[in-house]
């Protein structure tokens, strides 16, 4: 709204739709019953669905003075852009923005899974005293960051596209996926600094690891609002969401945690494998058990996410990549909590204990029921 340049609000006493901005450009003040027509935007993220140089764009106020929304919830589709896509509107075209829905869908039903899941597993955590250790706790803030990062993305989904409020979605949505990528980095560094036994006290690592998850991500965040302020907005974008220079501020510091954790999954593993050796198992339970160890920590560490630093021109690839991002706490959540050994131990004591206190009641609730009966026989027998 601020880069838009709109007219006065008329006072010729009709009834107009107000003045607003769909995401891509601006729409004046409108006269009831009446269509505004105006141009195919050329820089933003979609770009490509417009291929027609000489279409058009039109927004259509109804008689009482709104917008047509039709139920919909993103901005710019209030707006009809078909005209800016090849005329007749072609299947392709069709195709790209219902795949683009399709995408959508899957990354909003995967973090809306993700945070589910990711707030029993914290519950979970909580519940069992016997769990608590530095190495859950680590476990913890990164859900913690799978949480927030989900949520401002998912809200940056369907966000009607009020420009301040765009930009705080943006900013909080780009910290917390990089404070993601932080505390993937401690996870790694927790566990192999645990297993090499360089830091013997916990807490110490415990203390480290906390003030990069969160303190570092801040620092980088600081410097690329700042940037981000100083070059201001190209004609055509929306709240930063066009990549130039300054997304490389984030982008490097996650790639190079990315090669770190690529670095300790190496060592993790070779040290595993020689600890597996050791023991003397049979060669094909040594290299199960390591295999195990590696589909395990790929997800905790981020790993398969440099498979995904070349995008393809391809559907197929969007949608494994859709998954992998939004259901990625969703599976950590189950591989390290729903599925991990110590939980189950944990929670199959918890509920025998319930289940014998219930027992030990209901033979106590017997037992009392029992002796009121022989007493009342015993008092009856008296009076006869």
């Amino acid at each position: 709204m601020e880069n838009c340049a709109f007219q006065p609000p008329p006072n010729d006493g009709l009834v107009y739709c107000n003045a607003t901005f769909d995401d891509l450009q601006c729409w004046n003040y409108t006269l009831a019953g009446t269509t505004a027509f105006g141009a195919c935007p050329k820089e933003h993220k979609y770009s490509y669905l417009f291929t027609n140089p000489k279409g058009f764009s039109k927004r259509k106020c109804s008689a009482s003075g709104r917008w047509v929304r039709k139920n919909y919830t993103k901005e710019f589709l209030i707006t009809d852009y078909s005209p800016c896509g090849s005329l007749p509107l072609d299947e392709n075209n069709k195709q790209e923005i219902l795949n683009y829905q399709i995408l959508i869908n899957i990354y909003v039903s995967g973090c809306v899974t993700s945070v589910f899941l990711l707030i029993v597993a914290i519950v979970v955590f909580k519940l069992f005293r016997q769990l608590r250790c530095p190495r859950v706790t680590i476990h913890l803030n990164l859900f913690i960051s799978y949480i927030l990062s989900n949520i401002s993305w998912t809200i940056m989904f369907i966000n009607s596209g009020e420009p301040l409020w765009c930009y705080v979605l943006n900013i909080l949505a780009t910290f917390t996926l990089f404070s993601n990528y932080s505390w993937m980095w401690g996870e790694g560094c927790f566990l192999f600094l645990s297993l090499v036994n360089v830091y013997s006290d916990k807490e110490k690592l415990l203390k480290m690891c906390c003030c990069f998850g969160w303190i570092f991500p801040v620092v980088v965040m600081v410097v690329y609002i700042a940037a981000r302020i100083t070059i201001g907005e190209k004609p055509g974008e929306v709240c930063w969401q066009t990549q130039d220079w300054t997304t490389w501020i984030y982008l490097i510091p996650i790639a190079l945690l990315l090669l770190i954790n690529i670095v300790f999954l190496i060592h993790i593993i070779r040290i595993l494998a020689s600890k597996l050796r050791s023991t003397r198992n049979e060669h094909f339970s040594h290299y199960r058990k390591t295999a195990r160890a590696v589909l395990l920590l790929v997800p905790l560490l981020g790993i398969h996410f440099v498979l995904m630093v070349y995008s393809f021109p391809y559907f197929g690839y969007r949608i494994i990549v859709a998954i992998l991002t939004s259901y990625q706490g969703a599976i950590v959540a189950i591989l390290f909590c729903f599925t991990n050994g110590e939980v189950l131990k944990q929670t199959k004591k918890k509920l025998a204990l319930l289940k014998g206190s219930r027992s030990q009641g209901y033979m106590q609730n017997g037992a009392s029921l029992r002796t009121s009966f022989e007493e009342y026989a015993i008092a009856k027998m008296g009076t006869d």
